[in-house]
């Protein structure tokens, strides 16, 4: 089980889009625009505990990756 504690109170917990989906969607906290090629560190309001022989891992959205 992962443990997660929100630490601002406008924070989102991850939630499943889909019930066969394998991972959570996170949500920022914050209104970011990315130009291309560039990197930020975006809020999540989030800390969470990732047990020992496990992984978290952060993708973008597939959809929106592939149309911009």
């Amino acid at each position: 089980m992962i443990k997660v504690k929100k630490l601002t109170p406008d924070a989102i917990l991850p939630t499943y889009s889909h019930p066969d989906d394998a991972g959570m969607d996170l949500y920022a906290t914050e209104t970011v625009t990315l130009q291309p090629q560039e990197r930020k560190l975006i809020h999540t309001g989030l800390a969470m505990i990732i047990p020992s022989g496990y992984a978290g891992l952060i993708w973008d959205k597939s959809g929106i990756a592939s149309k911009h």
